[in-house]
């Protein structure tokens, strides 16, 4: 009896992320603004710091941080915190035999679609986890198919150190800092530290799972929103060996650049789960 009513329940969480994926594609309504992603990025930077159009100069904040961020990682504090996140990645990996992915690599393809049928991503994405810590990249291809010629805007995002605060069967909750960078209108990167934070649900069996995902990235030094994006994505497995899963994922993504250019995408794709 319990059984049915978990298939049932399954059933029909599948068709409700298929309607409200399909009602996002159809409420898509914004279209490709690469040229004004690009001038954005310049006109900040120009803006924020005059006179320095190198976008890839070192920041004098930087090493003014350097000696008392090198202090603290020697203090009593920062070894205690150690210590502490030593025997709660311990804890996590012990869950493993109930949690496979404790333990993984997960390498996904993913192309994106504006509704528009004129803007278009790719997105390869690549995260290992290792009990409490991740490590997630992410390289965003996009094309715009404007009239009379093609636009281009590559852009990448590196959680550089990312934490599994919950990680059980169920249920993953993770949180992580690190890299943002878009190109600009000379094929030159401008470079932000980014946020995350990623909200997992699963079955007990892990064959469906529906995904959260926050990114923002600021501009420290001169101030300024930079870059937000919010994602909303469901997996379904349709294949599995010992070691390895293969999950079908659809999704779409939010996007906005310097609070002032908007984009969305729908997106589908593959997640192989190596564990």
């Amino acid at each position: 009896m319990n059984k049915k009513i978990t298939q049932t329940n399954t059933e029909n969480m599948k068709k409700y992320i298929i309607i409200f994926l399909l009602t996002i594609i159809r409420m898509s309504i914004s279209y490709g603004q690469i040229d004004d992603i690009k001038k954005k990025g310049n006109e900040h930077n120009n803006q924020t710091n005059p006179g320095n159009n190198d976008t890839n100069t070192d920041n004098n904040d930087s090493e003014s941080c350097f000696s008392p961020c090198f202090n603290f990682c020697v203090s009593s504090s920062c070894i205690f915190i150690g210590s502490i996140l030593d025997e709660w990645h311990k804890n996590i990996l012990d869950n493993k035999a109930e949690d496979p992915t404790i333990v993984s690599l997960e390498v996904m393809p993913q192309v994106g679609l504006n509704n528009d049928l004129m803007t278009y991503h790719i997105m390869p994405r690549i995260r290992g986890t290792w009990g409490l810590y991740s490590t997630d990249f992410r390289y965003n291809f996009i094309v715009e198919n404007s009239p009379g010629k093609l636009q281009f805007l590559r852009s990448l995002n590196w959680v550089i150190a990312e934490m599994n605060l919950i990680s059980i069967n169920e249920f993953n909750l993770r949180v992580g800092t690190g890299w943002f960078a878009h190109e600009t209108t000379d094929n030159t990167f401008f470079h932000y530290n980014e946020q995350f934070v990623g909200i997992e649900l699963r079955t007990f069996d892990q064959k469906i799972n529906y995904t959260i995902e926050g990114r923002s990235a600021w501009d420290y030094t001169f101030g300024g929103n930079v870059y937000h994006e919010i994602g909303f994505k469901g997996s379904a497995r349709v294949f599995e060996i010992p070691k390895v899963s293969l999950y079908v994922t659809i999704g779409a993504n939010y996007y906005n650049y310097y609070t002032s250019v908007d984009f969305m995408t729908s997106n589908i794709g593959l997640n192989f789960l190596i564990h």
